[in-house]
């Protein structure tokens, strides 16, 4: 009786198996069904009123007087970029000895002399 309810607990177990191999389908999520993706020009004019409203907000905190004290105040410093050359030497102008007036420039006279 025990090899029975054996084969039969078997027989049971498959036909559920097949049944329920048979009703699962795999389908695949269609993602762009709910997602609708902007067009190029509705891209490029929330971007260019992203960038305007930047900079507008940009422009007002460089004009407003009391963020430039306070960022003269806490060190806020532009930087300057060295002049160079073309072939990446430094300008000469940076040094200073190139600024001193030669000892024998000529000088404009300040008086005519008259001659008699």
């Amino acid at each position: 009786m025990r090899l029975t309810n054996v084969a039969a607990c078997a027989a049971v177990l498959l036909a559920a198996g097949a049944a329920s191999a048979a009703e699962i389908v795999s389908k695949p999520i269609d993602t762009d069904a709910l997602v609708r993706r902007p067009s190029a020009v509705a891209a490029n004019l929330a971007s260019s009123a992203i960038k305007l409203a930047g900079n507008a907000a940009a422009a007002t905190a460089d004009n407003n007087k009391y963020v430039s004290l306070t960022n003269f105040l806490l060190g806020k410093r532009t930087t300057v970029v060295a002049p160079t050359q073309p072939n990446g030497l430094p300008a000469p102008g940076m040094y200073p000895s190139t600024r001193y007036r030669s000892y024998n420039t000529p000088v404009a006279p300040t008086t005519m002399q008259w001659r008699r």
